[in-house]
């Protein structure tokens, strides 16, 4: 009996270690871009620009600023064209007409951390 319950435990003890050894973050903060957005905890407080979306996209223009307070929680697009760092959540819900943006650099990810 006490064999049993020793292979028992080393089984779930080995389960345990690679499951932990195999679990990742869905997206890496780096990658030139994600796939879809990601909830992102704000560890230092950034600026958030609103654009106003025209034709050209070179001609789009910032229209307002807001402050992004420590501890907050957004979801979060990162993109390798035009804008890299999008806010689609909250007060700040990009659309066809404005996109709420940090400007920080594409490769920047020192700002957030994933939830």
């Amino acid at each position: 009996m006490r064999q049993k319950q020793l292979a028992t435990l080393l089984m779930t003890v080995a389960a345990l270690g690679t499951g932990m050894a195999v679990h990742q973050t869905t997206a890496h903060a780096l990658a030139s871009y994600w796939a879809h957005n990601h909830w992102v905890t704000i560890k230092k407080t950034v600026t958030v620009q609103k654009i106003k979306i025209v034709d050209p996209i070179a001609r789009s223009r910032s229209v307002r600023s807001y402050k992004l307070h420590r501890g907050a929680h957004y979801k979060l697009g990162h993109y390798d064209t035009n804008f890299s760092w999008v806010l689609n959540s909250g007060r700040f819900n990009s659309n066809s007409r404005y996109t709420y943006i940090v400007r920080r650099g594409w490769n920047d990810a020192s700002w957030f951390k994933f939830r």
